[in-house]
């Protein structure tokens, strides 16, 4: 009896060493919060869920996100920040904030209406996102409008 008693109490304890035990609390949901917060420039060729002295946006472990991004087209160019305070750059000075890596942000989708991320890590951050179009087409030949055409 004494040796089916340690074999049940190794069967129980062997999952925790193999990497069975419950993982990190994340979020569950398949649906992405819609974010429609944050700005767009008035040509609507830049936007930012914040400005870097405002709040970032909440982003706990497992989140999936829908930022609304008011851009006239979808973006072609995407950055994407993190920082452990949702308040990073505090008046003493100790805050920080950094470009995501890996899997901190994944872009799971890029469209004229949204851009969709999620937080792949058991890690609870605070995010910036900005995002950018092609500058407007004045008429001129160019963005700028310093033409294009030879005399």
């Amino acid at each position: 009896m004494t040796r089916l008693r340690s074999l049940a109490c190794f069967a129980l304890l062997v999952p925790s060493f193999l990497g069975c035990t419950q993982s990190c609390p994340r979020e569950s949901e398949d649906t992405p919060k819609r974010y429609t917060g944050g700005t767009t420039s008035p040509d609507r060729t830049y936007y930012e869920t914040n400005d870097w002295k405002a709040s970032f946006v909440d982003f706990p472990a497992g989140r999936r996100l829908a930022l609304v991004h008011g851009l006239r087209e979808m973006p072609i160019e995407l950055r994407s920040y993190l920082a452990f305070d949702e308040h990073p750059f505090p008046e003493n000075g100790k805050g920080f904030v950094a470009e995501s890596a890996g899997n901190q942000v994944l872009i799971e989708d890029v469209n004229d209406e949204f851009i969709r991320v999620r937080n792949d890590t058991c890690e609870h951050f605070f995010l910036r996102i900005v995002a950018s179009t092609f500058p407007v087409d004045d008429g001129a030949g160019g963005a700028d409008g310093a033409g294009g055409a030879a005399p």
